[in-house]
């Protein structure tokens, strides 16, 4: 049975590197490879794009505010 490998592993002797494919008995089974044929079309599908995250304090939506004018603001804890 071929598969490919998901993650870095260990298999008859050769660490396998992702994406490699190679044989193995019928009915074997690991976390870190797939059958190639679920492989491929799992890689086939179409994956969300990431959300944009900011990358500093500017980027954020809003006006940012300073620790100091955070807490000498008007509190309901009183």
């Amino acid at each position: 049975m071929q598969v490919v490998a998901l993650k870095v592993g260990f298999f008859g002797g050769t660490l396998r590197q992702p994406g490699t494919v190679f044989d193995v008995p019928e009915g074997s089974k690991a976390k870190w490879f797939a059958p190639a044929t679920t492989a491929a079309s799992e890689a086939a599908k179409p994956k969300a794009a990431p959300k944009q995250q900011p990358k500093a304090l500017s980027e954020l939506q809003g006006q940012a505010k300073s620790f100091i004018a955070v807490h000498s603001e008007k509190s309901d804890l009183a």
